[in-house]
This record gives structure tokens, sequence and C-alpha cells, in this order.
């Protein structure tokens, strides 16, 4: 062992810190197969993973943004890796995304120690690992699993090269590199960058620095801006071949906006900048439900629902406590760089939800700010830390909150989890034998519920099914022409399914000749010789 590790181990942070690293993991990989979150979206990183490990299909384009335009593939082919890697089995990327939870814990100490003190660091990774809010976004494998971990390096990036330390301008051409094109949520993070260089340009006492600082952050940002333009080759690429076909996806979304298109959230102001402080007073305290299922969905009544389940008291506290917290570091002549930083990453937030919600009438939901989340632990850290010295208030304090997420997450459930769907699909592929079968799913909100790639997995796929319109240039044979005589609908309810789901679901129920409930799955299994139900796909 080194002397600088042994240096590490000795010192009483190591212990503390360890038992948080382990405690982050473990509440995120806990009843993995129960809570694993697997739709329609998770199905086509399987399916595009799936052809890069087995069909050897590099593609150029990544997802979709709501823009109607790709990012490029770059998260796709990490997420490949770890798939093949897996057995392509999708469950494996919950075990990657525990690990990035754990990158993200350490990125978070380190970056509260840089800022402020070691102590704040401590405290915000306490946040990061018992959040129950934070646990369900970091289950959830996606883009935006890396966008805590990006937005942390950012923030340390621009402190150190503020401070002179040029290396880390390498650091932050790696996030410019690969932050987009995980999620478009990270411009904030660029826009932090520009201004920061624009602060340091024309009021350089802001960050304290000398010249030479601010021809350091003027270069590393440029730097990172032509790494940035080096990442599109590949969407370039792809535009040439197909006629610019993905550019063109802005002119869809530009005629959306022209139209009237309404987002899911009131485009009142009010109601669009109370989103922000709703969040963060749910990353601290579990209010409404624990059902991943809805926690995750894109319903708006779910979407909006839990936000609304926040007391406005409790906003309105939590929108106060921030300011205090600026206010109170803004005094603090030696970290006031510090404070600046975080000050800037919250205002672009702010006025990035104001103009994505209202002026371009966007659909706002609360994963699209979990980058200012562990930001926000550190701030709330510091907090804490300026009345340490009251320490039964403050131990109080994080009993409470550890408590009552603790209670939340364990308690948590997914009314359409991995294991229940894996149980459907093979007892689909059991019941029909070797005979040919079409796959329909209803439900109103969780129809698309990623389904399709497991019957891959299974060992025996629909020859007709229900996302086939989507799909089919991700299968390695294409759907039939003809409907086969056997049909199974697997039906996912919830309390808000229309009226005409539930007609249709009375038809599908008539005709049955078995059924099966897994959990909150119900399967139906019907003769369609006659192809009575043939008229959806």
């Amino acid at each position: 062992m080194s002397i600088k590790l042994k240096k590490i181990v000795r010192q009483k942070h190591f212990y503390l810190l360890l038992i948080l690293l382990i405690s982050a993991v473990f509440l995120r990989i806990w009843r993995l197969p129960d809570l694993f979150h697997f739709t329609y979206d998770e199905e086509i990183i399987a399916f595009v993973g799936k052809r890069i490990f087995i069909n050897h299909h590099l593609p150029l384009i990544g997802g979709v943004t709501p823009m109607h335009v790709h990012l490029a593939p770059y998260f796709y082919w990490f997420s490949a890796l770890w798939l093949g890697l897996s057995n392509l089995q999708p469950i494996g990327w919950g075990v990657v995304a525990a690990g990035i939870s754990a990158c993200t814990l350490i990125a978070l100490f380190i970056t509260g120690e840089k800022l402020f003190n070691r102590r704040i660091g401590v405290i915000a990774a306490g946040f990061y690992a018992f959040s129950f809010s934070q646990n369900v976004f970091d289950r959830h494998y996606w883009g935006l699993s890396f966008n805590g971990l990006f937005g942390l390096l950012t923030i340390l990036s621009l402190h150190e090269l503020l401070r002179g330390k040029w290396k880390y301008g390498i650091l932050l051409a790696v996030v410019f590199f690969a932050a987009f094109h995980s999620d478009p949520s990270t411009l904030i993070l660029y826009l932090l960058v520009f201004t920061v260089m624009v602060i340091t340009r024309i009021w350089p006492q802001a960050f304290s620095v000398a010249k030479a600082q601010q021809r350091l952050i003027v270069k590393a940002g440029l730097m990172a801006s032509a790494v940035f333009l080096v990442s599109l080759i590949p969407l370039v690429v792809f535009d040439l071949r197909h006629n610019f076909s993905n550019s063109k996806g802005i002119l869809l979304y530009l005629e959306e906006i022209q139209s009237g298109k309404q987002g899911n959230l009131p485009t009142r102001p009010l109601a669009t900048m109370f989103f922000l402080p709703q969040v963060l007073s749910r990353a601290f305290f579990p209010f409404g439900n624990n059902n991943l299922a809805t926690l995750y969905s894109y319903c708006s009544q779910y979407a909006r629902g839990k936000l609304n389940t926040v007391p406005v008291p409790v906003v309105i506290a939590v929108t106060i406590l921030i300011g205090i917290a600026f206010y109170q570091g803004g005094l603090l002549k030696a970290k006031r760089p510090s404070y600046l930083l975080l000050l800037v990453l919250f205002g672009i937030t702010l006025f990035g939800i104001i103009t994505y919600g209202i002026v371009f009438r966007g659909d706002l939901f609360d994963h699209y700010v979990v980058t200012l989340l562990p930001p926000f632990y550190l701030l709330s850290a510091t907090l804490i830390d300026r009345y340490w010295r009251n320490r039964f208030l403050v131990f109080g304090l994080l009993l409470f909150f550890i408590g009552a997420n603790l209670l939340q997450l364990l308690s948590a459930q997914h009314w359409f989890g991995y294991k229940d769907k894996i149980q459907t699909v093979q007892w689909i592929v059991s019941e029909s034998g070797q005979t040919d079968f079409s796959l329909d799913v209803i439900g109103d909100c969780f129809r698309y519920n990623g389904y399709r790639y497991l019957f891959y997995l299974a060992g025996k796929e629909p020859v007709k099914s229900y996302v086939d319109a989507n799909f089919t240039y991700l299968y390695d044979q294409p759907p039939a022409e003809n409907y086969p005589s056997l049909l199974f609908v697997i039906v996912n309810q919830d309390s808000y399914d229309s009226a005409a789901f539930h007609a249709e679901y009375q038809n599908f129920q008539a005709a049955a000749s078995k059924r099966l409930l897994i959990g909150n799955i119900e399967v139906l299994k019907i003769d369609n010789q006659d192809l009575k139900f043939t008229g959806k796909f």
C-alpha cells in the first residue's frame, strides 16, 4: 500500500465515507429484480445493444430528444458493452447504474471538500446516499444516470481551473464530449461554463482571479467546445448519408410550437417557477406514494401529481432556505467563488425551466433537473455545517431525514417490475407451445411497458405485436403479413384508465379462454381464429 493511500485510510472520514458508499450501492441494488424499471425507452436501448453485440451493427445516431433530433450514439455504445457482458439481460444495467451512483457519491464528496470543507462533503454524500428521490432516479438506467456525475465534474473542473490548475481542462473536455449525448438536459452545464468564462472576463473580482486564470478558463472552454464539435461527427455522417433527416427534426418541433403545442404543466409563470423547488423538496422528504411505476411515468396525472403532493409552505420554505444559504455564503469572502459557481448553476437551471416550459411549451418532468440535485445537497450541507455546534438539532434533522427516506424506500413497490414481466413472458411462451401468436398490451398509461425484447430473451417472439410499427427495423425477422390464430393480451391497468380502455378490456375478457394474474399484470389467452381482434397493429 502506498504512503498516500495509507494516509487516506487512516483518516477518520474515510470509514464514514466508506459506510455511505456501501449504503448507497446497497440501497440501489436491493430488491433489484422486483424494482428494476424496464419499459419502451429501455427496450429500444436493449434492442440496439443486441444489434451491436450480436448483429455487429454499429449505429451512428443515439436516442431521440423531445425536439425530434437524435443525439450521438455514445450512450448506446456504452450500454451495449454492459448488455453484452450481462448476457443480453437488461437487469445487468441496474448494477451498472449503482456503480455510476457510487462514482457520483465519491465525486460529490471530493467536490464538497474542494469547494468548502471535508465535513460538507460528507454531509452532502449522506444526503445523496439516503434520499428516496435520488434512489429512485439512480435505480433507473438511462442517459440521465450520468447527469449528477457530469454536473459535479463540471463544477469541480471550473473551481480548479479558477485556481490555475490547467489539467482540469482535460476533465472538462471529457464532460463536454459525452454529457449532452447522454441527455440534452445537461445543456445547463455548457451554459455554466460559458457564463463563467464571460464573468471572469468582464468581472474577474467576482471569482478573485488574475489574468492568468482568466486566460486559462477561456482556453479550457474553447478546447472543450472544440471537443464537443468533434463529438458531433457521427451525426454529421448520418445526416450526409440520409439527406439531413436528423437535422430536419427541429423543423417538426418548431411546427409543433407554432401549432399551439402545450406542455404537461400550466404555462403560468408561477406554476413553472414552483417546479424547481417542488423537485428539490422531494429530494429531502418523500412526499406522495412509493410506487416506482407511477414515479417514472410520463403520464401527466402522475408527473404533475407527485409534484402537487408537496405542500406549498414546504415549497416556500425550501426556496427561502436556498436564498439564506446563498446569502450567508456571499458573506464568506474566502468561499464566495464556490457559492457563486452554485448560484450561477441554479440561475441557469431556473432560466432553462422557464424558457423550455413557457416559451417552448415543453413538457417538464422532475428528472430534467436531476443534474442539480448533487449541487443542491452541497448547498444544503453548507447550511447544516453553519449550525454544526448545535449538535442536538443537526443530528436530529439528519436522523429524521434518513429515517423518513429509508421508510419510504424499504416499502417501495413497482406495479410492473422486471421480475413479474419475466414471469409473464415465460408463461406466454410456455402456453403457446409450438403455435405462432400475436401480442397486444392494453393500458392508457402503461401500454408501452417493455415486453417485446423480453420475448427475444425467452427464445420465442410474437409474429405480430403492438410495437411492430416502431420496432421492425430492430428485429432479426420482419413481422408476419397474416395474423395467427392465437392472441395474447397483457393488461396493465391503473386507476386513471379511460372508459375506452375498460370497453376494450371487457371485449378481450369475454373472448379469453385462459387468464393469469402475476402481481398487477394480467394475461389473457384468446382464440383469434375468426380474426376479430386485428385492428390495432
